[in-house]
């Protein structure tokens, strides 16, 4: 679970992950959910495969929604162990992985500094090491 503020329209949110059982695997997905009017609005970041743990939340200088999080495995049960970025634009999410060597993507935080690049700190656990990503 992360949970971060927008400075632009004081919007309150959380990412986290959902953990699901499919009938073969535990599997997760990524959510994001907002708090506005006195009601959580909940949508599905990623469900294409199984991740969204370890997941860190920030929002840009425009107040978009950006989420870095772990890509855990596919749902047939293939090892990945990726590191995955998502950013709101417009009115749906555009994911990428940001890096794919090795067991990475834990314990992140996510920053915009201030020309509105994104900063990811990651660990990676097969070189057990920091390590930092610039958008």
């Amino acid at each position: 679970l992360s949970a971060a503020r927008s400075e632009v329209d004081d919007k309150l949110a959380v990412a986290y992950a959902v953990k699901e059982h499919n009938g073969v695997n535990t599997v997760y997905y990524l959510k994001y959910a907002e708090f506005q009017n006195d009601t959580w609005t909940v949508e599905t970041v990623d469900d294409s495969v199984s991740c969204g743990s370890y997941c860190s939340l920030a929002f840009d200088s425009e107040g978009k929604p950006a989420i870095a999080y772990y890509e855990i495995r596919s749902h047939t049960g293939y090892m990945l162990q990726n590191l995955k970025y998502a950013r709101l634009v417009n009115d749906g999410w555009q994911k990428e992985q940001i890096a794919q060597s090795g067991d990475i993507g834990k314990y992140n935080n996510l920053w915009f500094d201030a020309g509105d690049r994104a900063h990811i700190c990651t660990y990676s656990a097969t070189q057990e090491e920091i390590i930092l990503y610039q958008e």
